[in-house]
C-alpha cells in the first residue's frame, strides 16, 4: 500500500505543481532604418509575441535596433503603421543566427505584415547566413626564403 501511495505522489505532485513547459528561446533583433537620416516621423513597427505586445518601435536619426528573445512555438507578428517620409523607411527582422527573417521597405507594408512562429532550434541554410571573416595577425606573419630548397 506504500508503494502504491508513493507511486501516485510521485506521479501526480510534479504534474500539479509546475507550469506549462517552454521551449528554447533565442535573440532577434529589429533593425530599422531612416535614408535620410531624420528618424521615422510618426511610423513605427509593433511587435507582437503570443498576442501580446512586447513593443513600439520606431528608427531615430539614421537607424536603431531593439533586441527581444522569443522562444520555440512563440507566434510572432510584426504590424506597421505609417505616417510621414515613408519612402525613407525600412527595417529588418533577424533571427539569432542573423538570417533575415522578414524585411520591408523602402515604403513598407501597413498594418499586419509579418506573421511566424518561431523555432530557435533550427539551423541555417550552409550560405543563407551573413559571414563571419578570422581576423589574421599580420605582425606575426613569417617570411620564407625558399629559395634553393630541394
Amino acid at each position: 500500500m506504500i508503494q502504491l501511495l508513493q507511486r501516485y505522489l510521485f506521479v501526480g505532485i510534479p504534474l500539479a505543481s509546475f507550469g506549462p513547459a517552454h521551449g528554447q528561446c533565442c535573440p532577434h533583433i529589429l533593425r530599422m532604418n531612416d535614408s535620410y537620416g531624420d528618424g521615422w516621423n510618426g511610423g513605427r513597427v509593433e511587435v507582437f509575441l503570443n498576442e501580446s505586445s512586447i513593443g513600439t518601435f520606431s528608427a531615430t536619426d539614421a537607424g536603431s535596433s531593439a533586441n527581444f528573445m522569443a522562444c520555440t512555438g512563440d507566434t510572432i507578428r510584426l504590424v506597421y503603421t505609417p505616417l510621414e517620409w515613408e519612402e525613407e523607411n525600412t527595417y529588418v527582422l533577424y533571427d539569432q543566427w542573423g538570417g533575415v527573417v522578414y524585411a520591408d521597405g523602402p515604403g513598407p507594408g501597413q498594418g499586419v505584415v509579418y506573421e511566424g512562429v518561431i523555432d530557435c532550434a533550427a539551423q541555417p541554410t550552409p550560405g543563407s547566413g551573413p559571414c563571419t571573416a578570422w581576423a589574421i595577425d599580420t605582425i606575426a606573419c613569417v617570411n620564407v626564403d625558399n629559395t634553393g630548397a630541394n
